[in-house]
């Protein structure tokens, strides 16, 4: 595997960076933010827009599974409200980490994190369950905030999946309905990965390819934390954890 020599890293970032696909693949199966458990980290130590590119393929490669499983599981309605605003915000995500530097980038990186990590943490201490309007201003706001933060910094979800539990679907409508909204989102943000930013090249194609094993054994130890783990706790180490990596992409 020598084309691992293009990256200078030491041994302790290459465990990490492996890791990345237990995390990935974790998230996909309800560990819900363990995902953000890396991206601060990963940005520390490939730069912010080289991680960004990294690990989506990753993110398409577990979508991929999901949507074969929840192929008929779809609020339609729900995407085609969200999706057209996903795009301006994406494109908001492009342009801004085009012209900015990359500790800047990484900056408002570990900035989106903390606002996320606000949105989960408002969640998890109300469990607020009342619904969120389905108007177009907030449908847009909503889609445009998404789009944004999956560009920027692959953190999305929180702010998603809360508009989607709003909407009280059913566990596996909601799970499936998240699996191709993500799937979708992380399609449209590969032309500027690759294109724009350059993120994405062949070789971190190659690296994604030996990490997508580590994506199916995170499903499988995902599972066992689910049911053997309290997922209390579990959520507020990911919560501490990825608030330190956000400090540190910050200062």
């Amino acid at each position: 595997m020598s084309f691992l020599q293009n990256y200078d890293l030491t041994w302790l970032q290459w465990v990490f960076i492996f890791a990345t696909g237990l995390f990935v693949g974790m998230n996909k199966v309800g560990v819900m933010g363990s995902t953000l458990l890396v991206i601060p980290f990963l940005a520390v130590i490939l730069g912010g827009r080289f991680s960004a590119g990294f690990v989506l393929p990753l993110l398409i490669a577990a979508d991929v599974f999901a949507v074969i499983y929840y192929r008929r599981r779809c609020k339609w309605n729900i995407l085609i409200r969200l999706l057209p605003w996903t795009v301006p915000g994406i494109v908001i995500g492009v342009l801004l980490g085009s012209v900015i530097s990359d500790v800047l980038f990484r900056r408002i990186m570990g900035g989106t994190l903390l606002l996320v990590l606000v949105f989960m943490f408002y969640r998890e201490r109300t469990r607020d369950k009342k619904q969120v309007p389905s108007n177009p201003v907030i449908s847009g706001f909503i889609g445009m905030l998404g789009g944004f933060t999956s560009m920027i910094g692959n953190a999305a979800g929180p702010i998603l999946s809360l508009y989607l539990l709003s909407q009280r679907l059913p566990k596996t409508v909601f799970i499936g309905t998240m699996a191709w909204l993500f799937f979708i989102i992380n399609l449209l943000k590969v032309p500027p990965h690759i294109f724009i930013w350059k993120s994405i090249s062949m070789n971190s194609l190659l690296l994604n390819l030996l990490i997508v094993p580590f994506i199916l054994l995170g499903a499988f130890l995902g599972l066992k934390i689910i049911h053997k783990i309290p997922e209390k706790g579990f959520r507020y180490f990911i919560f501490i954890m990825t608030g330190i990596g956000a400090v540190r992409l910050l200062f």
